[in-house]
């Protein structure tokens, strides 16, 4: 019996974190130059196209988890290197990849 819960129980997690993927996919299919995905279990990352030269990049982290598991981005910018913006976990090349 317990080993059905745990079976269950990781058949479930595995749907939720798919489902979470899919999510974000589908928001950036939609979603028109660099923005942030949300998303519901993966922490939120900025991702999208930028002007020629220019990348998108975090604005703002905020905690992910209250902190536990660092900090994930919550504003986001097309941004030119060296003007000095500040850079989350999206960074320079972020729209590519997840």
């Amino acid at each position: 019996m317990v080993i059905q819960i745990l079976i269950i129980g990781s058949v479930v997690i595995i749907i939720v974190i798919i489902g979470d993927v899919i999510y974000g996919w589908i928001q950036r299919l939609l979603a028109p130059g660099c923005g942030l995905i949300r998303h519901l279990v993966l922490p939120d990352k900025c991702t999208g196209s930028c002007p020629p030269g220019s990348t998108c990049v975090a604005t703002r982290v905020r905690p992910y988890f209250r902190g536990f598991f660092g900090v994930q981005d919550a504003a986001c910018s097309c941004s030119l290197p060296g003007s000095g913006a500040p850079g989350g976990t999206g960074g320079p090349g972020s729209g590519s990849g997840e």
